[in-house]
């Protein structure tokens, strides 16, 4: 379903449908991601809290940095369109790169934990 609504709010030409889609995609992203960090916070230990907590805001201003970066150039030389299928296809990429990945020594989804 998350696919889909980033499909949709990528590829749908009406601005208010498409910002809707990509709303209420951004709502489940957010979920997602509150879930996640509650899990990593559960999972680390007291002593190692700072070291993961930094690590994590250094990983998301750099995505956030690159991924600006990249969708400036992608855009300004090919479009905006060309650049949302861009981000499309790594984010389809990236979601089957994570459902199929060895997850420990056993081969699962990440989604199912």
């Amino acid at each position: 379903m998350r696919f889909a609504l980033v499909v949709g709010a990528a590829f749908v030409r009406n601005e208010t449908i498409s910002y809707t889609l990509y709303f209420v995609y951004m709502f489940f992203w957010e979920v997602l991601f509150f879930k996640h960090q509650a899990d990593v916070v559960t999972a680390t230990p007291s002593a190692n809290m700072s070291l993961v907590a930094t690590f994590q805001y250094a990983s998301v201003y750099l995505g956030m940095i690159v991924t600006g970066f990249a969708g400036s150039w992608i855009a300004h030389g090919y479009g905006l369109f060309v650049a949302a299928v861009a981000f499309v296809a790594l984010y389809a990429l990236g979601m089957v790169w994570n459902a199929t990945r060895a997850i420990g020594t056993e081969e699962a989804s990440a989604y199912g934990q």
